[in-house]
């Protein structure tokens, strides 16, 4: 992979899309033919963030189960293109069905694994992991995620380096490389800090130029260290229908270098985005963190209305630390604890739940037990969420955040 023309690799990846498109269309309930193109569909999406890629993937995998409802592979595929859509409910139905009609498919039972960590369905999630063969590729990935998640960093890293290296020496194509590299850094900039995860980003983006993965993450680490153009560069090249959160990130960037009509045009964007018609499962934790943080009183009842919605979908421990932040931006401060401590029920809290949690404990007057998660969640501020850098630079009612970094 790693001497492949990434040009080439584009141009081959569109003619394979269409030969199969092709194919399909004389022979419709061709299975291998089928999940060629699903597999194909879901490699662009991760190229260009374009959400028909995910729904062509969706289409076919229908298609095929509506002739041979008990293939296994058909019903994984469904679930990981829903599960790219955030249609969380969907996703964990396929994924089951995939198990039960093929319980030895460790792609089915992996799958399984995903959807459940995305549904907030952790017992389930650890059941799914037990059923797969240790020392496989589809174990490596699963297993690295999991242990990140728990908080054993060096374990997690130690097997997901592993799994990158079994992925560079085999035939799969560069863009998974510089997937799993990006899975790197996110590791590393929780365990080592922003320069081992600039490494990876950068060395992803060797692998496979324009990886939006890797793009985002340098644009991330650009934001958080204030460096205003490289993080509008970055972003900028990002831009997708699929990830309306950074037009919304653009717009902060934008404000930040004093151009006033380029941050409006950027944050309508988002908002045009993000509410479309069937959008708000893709892009309810964006959303309800930008109504939340309104000083309007009727944006944070918004807010609020998004998240619980959230919630009936999966509640996972992102969306409670969503929760967390609304409950407390709308002065609900014993809410905003128990929020705060479901999010905190399974898993390692990162750093911005650890300052969101100490901004509720200080507002109760309980500064004592605010003060250390206060002192973990600045030890690295890159890895705060943007929402918390926002209220990091400019809240007035943070004794710590007195401390922070000139914006």
């Amino acid at each position: 992979p790693g001497h492949a023309d990434p040009v080439l690799e584009a141009e081959v990846l569109a003619q394979t899309i269409d030969f199969f498109e092709r194919k399909l269309d004389g022979d419709p309930y061709n299975h291998v033919v089928g999940n060629r193109l699903i597999d194909s569909h879901m490699l662009q999406f991760k190229l260009d963030s374009e959400l028909d890629h995910l729904r062509r993937a969706e289409e076919i995998a229908r298609s095929l189960l509506a002739v041979a409802p008990d293939t296994a592979t058909s019903f994984a595929r469904l679930s990981l293109a829903l599960l790219a859509q955030h249609k969380f409910t969907g996703a964990l139905d396929a994924a089951e069905r995939a198990v039960a009609s093929d319980s030895t498919d460790e792609a089915a039972v992996g799958t399984l694994f995903d959807a459940a960590v995305a549904s907030g369905r952790y017992e389930l999630a650890r059941l799914s992991l037990d059923r797969l063969e240790p020392g496989t590729l589809t174990w490596q990935l699963r297993k690295a995620r999991w242990l990140a998640f728990l908080g054993q960093a060096d374990d997690a890293f130690g097997i997901m380096n592993r799994a990158c290296a079994d992925l560079e020496r085999g035939s799969v194509r560069r863009q998974v490389v510089a997937w799993c590299q990006t899975l790197l850094a996110e590791l590393e900039h929780g365990r080592s800090g922003q320069e081992k995860a600039e490494f990876w980003f950068e060395k992803a983006l060797l692998t496979q130029p324009d990886y939006m993965g890797a793009l985002e993450g340098l644009a991330d680490l650009a934001y958080a260290r204030q460096e205003w153009n490289a993080a509008k560069e970055l972003f900028g090249a990002n831009l997708s229908e699929a990830h309306p959160d950074l037009y919304l990130r653009m717009a902060e960037v934008s404000r930040a270098l004093s151009e006033t009509e380029a941050a409006d045009r950027h944050e309508a964007e988002f908002v045009r985005l993000a509410t479309a018609p069937g959008a708000e499962a893709l892009n309810a934790h964006a959303l309800a963190v930008y109504y939340g943080s309104s000083p309007v009183e009727g944006d944070r009842d918004r807010a609020l209305k998004i998240i619980q919605r959230d919630l009936d979908r999966r509640r996972s421990m992102e969306a409670y630390e969503v929760l967390s932040w609304v409950r407390l931006r709308r002065g609900e401060l014993n809410e905003a604890m128990v929020a705060s401590g479901e999010a905190r029920r399974w898993g390692e809290p990162g750093p911005s739940s650890d300052y969101v949690r100490a901004r509720i404990l200080e507002a109760l007057n309980r500064l004592s037990e605010a003060e250390p998660l206060y002192r973990r969640a600045l030890a690295e501020p890159t890895q705060l969420d943007h929402h918390v850098l926002q209220d990091l630079w400019h809240s007035v009612s943070c004794v710590r955040c007195a401390e922070r970094p000139t914006s």
